[in-house]
């Protein structure tokens, strides 16, 4: 069985949280806030949060940074939220005061994208809530999609008609 490190672990947080809402769930709960670290080699004793003493993880951070981005009451946009080969993702939604948001990943290789918003005034983060700037190229952005999910805020993602 392959390990995931507390890195990791807050990259798929916000990953699965994107995919459960887009897929229609309403309400999500975090298996352990709180882990024990009782056996250093069980897995199950680092599922949390938080360590043993309250510090927060990566997956805290991710999980937080979740809830700011898409505080309770957003509605799920009703649009395509993964590409035809499954690579890429990208949950929209609508917060409760109106400000259009999501979040895009890839699995697989990073990759330099070219990403249109329907405003040019949209702002990025990280999985972990810190600005990111990407150079805007006219109506667009010159993105890094990685695995790990860039949030954006103020606009709707441009999607390409198939």
């Amino acid at each position: 069985a392959e390990t995931v490190d507390e890195t990791r672990q807050g990259i798929f947080a916000a990953r699965s949280l994107g995919i459960a809402f887009a897929e229609g769930v309403e309400k999500y709960f975090w298996y352990e806030f709180w882990q024990n670290e009782a056996e250093k080699y069980n897995s199950e004793s680092h599922y949390g949060l938080v360590r043993s003493d309250f510090t927060p993880k990566s997956a805290f951070e991710a999980y937080r940074t979740f809830i700011r981005m898409r505080p309770a009451g957003s509605v799920q946009n009703k649009v395509r939220w993964k590409s035809a080969k499954s690579d890429v993702f990208a949950p929209q939604w609508t917060r409760p005061d109106g400000v259009a948001a999501g979040m895009i990943w890839k699995v697989g290789s990073p990759q330099m994208k070219q990403v249109g918003f329907s405003s040019p005034d949209v702002t990025f983060f990280d999985v972990n809530g810190r600005r990111v700037h990407p150079r805007r190229e006219g109506s667009a952005f010159n993105v890094n999609i990685s695995s790990s999910p860039i949030y954006f805020l103020g606009g709707e993602l441009i999607q390409k008609k198939k």
